[in-house]
């Protein structure tokens, strides 16, 4: 999950929020637009394939040091499948 903490960490650095998510300073206000991309960004690094505890030693798709894009992950299911099809 380093890549998740990373992402969030800086998240809450973009949107003038502390490590508790709470304003960084007085009269903070939300910038709704960013919250949004911040959150989409967010969500989905969680639902990635190589994220979390869907990333199993020994899977194809694990390859350590990189996350693939969606699109390589794709390919290589489908690859995965082709094989045992």
């Amino acid at each position: 999950m380093k890549v998740y903490d990373q992402n969030l960490e800086a998240a809450l650095v973009e949107l003038g929020l502390d490590a508790r998510g709470v304003a960084a300073s007085e009269g903070w206000q939300v910038d709704a637009a960013l919250l949004r991309n911040v959150l989409r960004k967010l969500r989905g690094i969680c639902t990635h394939p190589q994220v979390g505890q869907l990333q199993r030693p020994g899977d194809k798709l694990s390859k350590p040091g990189a996350l693939k894009s969606i699109g390589d992950v794709l390919e290589a299911c489908l690859l995965f499948i082709s094989t045992i099809c």
